[in-house]
This record gives C-alpha cells, structure tokens and sequence, in this order.
C-alpha cells in the first residue's frame, strides 16, 4: 500500500474523531471468523458471545480479551470486566500485542473497578492473576490491597453465605 502524506493538523483531528484502537485485525481466519461471531452473539446470548472471544484470545489474539471487555462494559457487566481485563493483563504476550499505553489504560480501568468494595469476592475469585497483574501494572495493587485489609464479611451463626460474598460457590453448591 502507498503511504499518504498527512498533515499533524489533519491526523490530530482524524485520531480524535476516529478514536479507533491501534489494534491489528487476527491473521488467522478462523480466529477472525471467533471474533466475528462472537460480536455477533454477545448482544443476543452473552455467555455464548464472550465464550467465542475467550476462544479467539487462548487462540493467541489477545485483543479479544480487550473486545470482550469493552462489550461487556458497553452491557453494564462488571463481573464480565474485570474477567476480562484480568485475562488481558495477565498475559506476558500482551505488550507483543498491544500498545503499552493501551495496556496502561487497561490497567487504569481494572484498578478504578476494583476499588468498588463490591469486588471483593471477583478480587478472591481472581487472586492468581492479580497477583501477576500487581507486579506489571503497580496501579492495579492499591486497589487490591484495599480488599486485602479488609476483613471477610460476617455472617449470622448458621447464616448462607450470599452469592456475592462467596463467589457464587454457595449456589453452585446447592
């Protein structure tokens, strides 16, 4: 393809309107045909749609991560977020993938949800990868730690924990 000359004016304003993410497309049709489909199904079928965007990432197109994130913030689900940014950002690849910025505003966001106290039991539920998160983007560990200093919620003698408070784990095991 032949490079265009552009002024700074020109693509100054272009970039601000196009806000578009400096993320190549995958290489691999079948990839692109998970993320395709996956786009698709997320609005109709959720867990259908982010389980073909989890496929595409472990298929090594770590962007999908990153999609899966947007889409579900799009949705209003933060559980599906903060999954999604920590896969994203536990993954050594990530920076071969992604622009370091891009990374860094993935972190930011990750921190700023987590610093909600309803995280706590996602932040247990996600510990293995936060803790590699934690060392590559030192912003996500202030928020980290502020589920860490506090204490477990207290039940009532004899209480259930709620699906909140354990993860989902007293549900699932009903």
């Amino acid at each position: 393809p032949k490079a265009v000359a552009v002024s700074p004016k020109a693509s100054a304003s272009a970039s601000k309107q196009d806000r578009g993410l400096p993320v190549l497309p995958p290489s691999d049709p079948k990839v692109m045909q998970l993320i395709t489909e996956g786009k698709k199904r997320f609005s109709k079928d959720r867990k259908q749609g982010a389980d073909l965007l989890r496929l595409a990432a472990r298929n090594g197109y770590l962007p999908a991560y990153m999609l899966l994130g947007q889409m579900a913030a799009e949705a209003l689900d933060e559980e599906l977020v903060i999954e999604a940014l920590c896969a994203l950002l536990s993954q050594e690849d990530a920076p071969k993938q992604l622009l370091p910025e891009l990374l860094e505003q993935c972190a930011m966001q990750l921190a700023i949800t987590l610093g909600d106290p309803k995280f706590e039991a996602t932040v247990r539920k996600h510990s293995a990868e936060l803790a590699k998160i934690k060392e590559l983007y030192p912003i996500v560990g202030g928020a980290v730690r502020v589920h860490e200093a506090q204490p477990p919620p207290r039940r009532a003698a004899g209480a259930r924990p709620s699906r909140e408070a354990d993860g989902g784990a007293a549900a699932e095991a009903a």
